[in-house]
C-alpha cells in the first residue's frame, strides 16, 4: 500500500509502503524446438510470440549495458509494441522484451533454444497497487535464476540488488521518474520507508487485515504527478505546507509501526486517525476522484477509515479492517458489490523462488 506517491520526488521527505499478501508469479519454460520468445499474461488477455532471431537483428549485440539498453529500448522494441492497440499491453511487451534482451538473450543465442514466459497475478493492473513493479520483479528474478546469474536459493544482498536494478529500470519505462519504492517493497516485502532518495526496510511485526476496493477508474501516474507539480509551482507556499504535513504523518506512522503492541494499546486507532489526515491532504492537493469519494463515503458510513492508494486520481481505496466484526464487513461488502474488492493482509513476503528445474 503506497502513500503520497503522487507527490513530485523533489518535494517529498518520507513515504511509506507496505507489501500485500497478493502475488504475481512468473513461470519460464525452455522451448527446445522453437527459437521464439512466447509470452502469456491471462490477466491482460495477452498471448503472443516473437522471433528471437528477429530480436537479435534489432539489437545487434547481446552484451549491451542495461542503462544503454533502457535508453534505446523504445527504438528497439517499438515495432513489437505496435502489434497491440492497448497501452497496457504495449507496456507489458516493452518491459518483457527489455528484460529478456538484457538478461537472457545471450543465453538463448548460445543454447539456440526458445522460451515461454507465463505470468499470473492476483494483483489488479493499473489501479495503484504496484502491479507493474511486481511484474518486473517476478520476471527479472525468474530470468536471472534461469540464466544462472543468481543462485537458485539462499539469495544474498547482491542478488537482491541485481533484481532491484532491472526492476527499477522497468519502472522507469512504465512511470518515467519513479521513486523506486514499489520495486523495493516487491523485492523485500514487509514495509519500506523512502526518504531523501534512500530506501530503508522496516519490520512492522504486526498483523493488519485490509480491505481493498478497486474503483475501476484508470489513472496515469505520470499525468497525476505532473498535475500536482504544476499546482505546487503555482501555489508554492500552500503546497509546501501540505507536503510538509504529509511528511510528518508518514514519519509518525513509521514510528508507530516499530512500537511494541504491548507498549501502545491504542495503536490501531492512531493508525486510522493518521490515515484520515493523509486522505484529507491528498484531497487537498487534488488527487481524488468522484468515484473514489463515493467509495470513501460508503466505507465511512460503516465506521471505516479509507484512503486512496498510490498516486490517486482513481485506482483503489483501502481501509484497515483488523478490528472490524465480520457482520460489519459483510454489510460493507454488500454496499460495494458493484466494485472488485479483496480482503488481505499487510506486510507479506517479498520476492521468492517457488521452484527451479
Amino acid at each position: 500500500m503506497r502513500d503520497v506517491n503522487s507527490i513530485p520526488n523533489n518535494k517529498i521527505q518520507e513515504a511509506l509502503a507496505c507489501s500485500l499478501n497478493l502475488r504475481t508469479e512468473c513461470t519460464i519454460q525452455t522451448l527446445k524446438e522453437n527459437f521464439e520468445l512466447c509470452l502469456e499474461i491471462p490477466l491482460l488477455d495477452l498471448a503472443t510470440s516473437f522471433s528471437i532471431e528477429d530480436i537479435l537483428q534489432q539489437i545487434h549485440q547481446t552484451d549491451i549495458d542495461p542503462e544503454e539498453l533502457f535508453s534505446s529500448s523504445l527504438v528497439f522494441f517499438s515495432k513489437y509494441m505496435a502489434m497491440f492497440d492497448v497501452k497496457v499491453k504495449q507496456t507489458a511487451v516493452h518491459v518483457l522484451l527489455f528484460l529478456f534482451s538484457g538478461i537472457a538473450l545471450q543465453h538463448m543465442k548460445e543454447n539456440k533454444v526458445g522460451m515461454n514466459v507465463f505470468i499470473t497475478s492476483t494483483l489488479p493492473i493499473g489501479c495503484g497497487l504496484g502491479s507493474s513493479a511486481a511484474l518486473a520483479v517476478a520476471v527479472a528474478s525468474s530470468l536471472l535464476v534461469y540464466c544462472n546469474l543468481i543462485s537458485e536459493n539462499d539469495w544474498v544482498e547482491k542478488d537482491y540488488m541485481l533484481i532491484n536494478k532491472w526492476a527499477y529500470l522497468c519502472e522507469k519505462i512504465v512511470h518515467g521518474n519513479p521513486s523506486g519504492i514499489d520495486n523495493a517493497v516487491s523485492i523485500f516485502g514487509d514495509c519500506i520507508s523512502f526518504k531523501s532518495g534512500e530506501i530503508n526496510r522496516i519490520h512492522c511485526g504486526i498483523d493488519m487485515k485490509v480491505l481493498i476496493i478497486n474503483t475501476g477508474v484508470s489513472r496515469n501516474t505520470k499525468d497525476i504527478v505532473t498535475s500536482v507539480r504544476e499546482k505546487s509551482e503555482k501555489f508554492p507556499m500552500v503546497y509546501h505546507s501540505l507536503f510538509e504535513t504529509m511528511d510528518k504523518v508518514s514519519t509518525t506512522f513509521r514510528n508507530l509501526l516499530t512500537v511494541n503492541a504491548d507498549e501502545e494499546k491504542n495503536r490501531s486507532s492512531y493508525f486510522e486517525h493518521l490515515i484520515d489526515i493523509n486522505q484529507h491532504l491528498l484531497e487537498a492537493i487534488g488527487v481524488s476522484h468522484p468515484l473514489v469519494n463515493k467509495v470513501i463515503t460508503i466505507c465511512k458510513k460503516h465506521g471505516l477509515h479509507p484512503k486512496i492508494t498510490g498516486a490517486g486520481g482513481g485506482g483503489c481505496v483501502y481501509s484497515l479492517v483488523t478490528d472490524i466484526p465480520q457482520s460489519t464487513l459483510d454489510l460493507i461488502i454488500n454496499d460495494i458489490k458493484e466494485f472488485d474488492w479483496w480482503v488481505t493482509k499487510l506486510g507479506g513476503d517479498g520476492v521468492k523462488l517457488i521452484h527451479a528445474n
